[in-house]
């Protein structure tokens, strides 16, 4: 009896490219300023071997364990971005470190401090009254969220750069769907192809806030008053939300591998689709270039991972002239066997 083969792909764009993982493989692709194509082949880093397979309380640390190898790809896809000469300009691992820390913080402050004091004070204005106890606190809560990350999306979504980004996104998109349709990874058969998917971050982001809008009324209808000072109470409840946040994002995970073990599954369909509306936003349609670049990384990941190919500790680096020059190459990794089963994006 032939054991049934389940292969989990998904990836994230970075820099001026793409990467995509498997189970035990990374691998970044991006275009260099010259046209050329720059890839780097690694082994994904397992930090929680044995609890990333617990399910709830994997989601966290899957999470943790993808920022950590994501880390890595965008600061080797922002330097391989840099021209020749502009060395000054690359970017350090300290740098990425501090930019990821600076970008939580922000989210913290956008997501969960400011919503919950424009709750506070909406909730007072309305009822003369506010309470962490009340329904409509979490729902002024969870509507500001909603009205936040939206002008945020929307605002990012007129940067240049970031526009570049989001077109890697949809390259990401349609280099997946491709491949889970078993058709050769090649420009022709992924153009048809939507930039939208299930399994994205931008539906993993939508669904915590949805969740957290739910656990919060649930929560925190049985927190009293702690410190005797309503500010200070505020202070601690921002800093419980922040907390539960984990959890949260731990459930959410748990409902995107639902996602993919029932795709047709009407129930799952109406929960994610407020994530498919905004990848309207977070994903463009991907020029030739940008698109070719998606199905390079995930033909190398998906070839590496079938073939089970041993690789040094800093990994391995190619480069290609273009892609007509990988398709001759690597021709046989353009066909990788479909996955039975959906692949479950990160």
């Amino acid at each position: 009896m032939t054991e049934k083969r389940i292969l989990n792909a998904g990836g994230q764009a970075v820099i001026e490219g793409v990467m995509m993982r498997t189970p035990d493989y990374f691998v970044i692709a991006v275009r260099k300023p010259d046209g050329t194509i720059k890839v780097r082949s690694r082994r994904w880093e397992n930090l929680f071997p044995g609890i990333v397979k617990k399910p709830f309380l994997r989601g966290m640390f899957v999470l943790y364990e993808a920022m950590y190898n994501g880390m890595q790809a965008i600061t080797w896809s922002a330097n391989e971005s840099v021209e020749e000469g502009k060395e000054e300009e690359k970017l350090t691992k300290t740098g990425t470190v501090m930019t990821i820390l600076a970008a939580f913080a922000l989210a913290m402050l956008l997501f969960v401090a400011l919503p919950h004091g424009a709750a506070y004070f909406l909730e007072k204005g309305i009822r003369g009254e506010t309470s962490i106890n009340s329904m409509l606190f979490h729902f002024i809560d969870g509507v500001v969220k909603v009205i936040i990350f939206s002008l945020y999306l929307w605002g990012i979504s007129k940067m240049a750069e970031v526009k570049r980004l989001f077109s890697y996104h949809g390259a990401e998109h349609k280099a997946i769907t491709t491949w889970e349709a078993g058709e050769e990874l090649i420009p022709e058969n992924a153009r048809k192809y939507p930039t939208a998917h299930p399994r994205c971050g931008t539906s993993f982001m939508i669904t915590v806030i949805l969740i957290s809008i739910v656990v919060f009324t649930v929560v925190f209808a049985f927190v009293p008053p702690i410190t005797g000072s309503k500010l200070l109470d505020n202070f601690v409840y921002i800093f419980i939300k922040i907390l539960l946040i984990f959890p949260i994002g731990g459930v959410s995970y748990e409902l995107q591998k639902l996602v993919s073990r029932f795709p047709k599954s009407r129930v799952l369909a109406v929960m994610i689709a407020p994530g498919l509306w905004y990848q309207r936003i977070t994903t463009t349609e991907p020029a030739p270039d940008v698109l070719e670049i998606g199905l390079v990384s995930l033909a190398m990941a998906l070839d590496l991972q079938e073939r089970n190919v041993g690789l040094p500790p800093d990994g391995a680096e190619d480069t290609f002239h273009d892609f007509a020059e990988f398709r001759a190459k690597m021709s046989g990794a353009l066909n990788p066997p479909p996955p039975e089963g959906a692949p479950c994006s990160i």
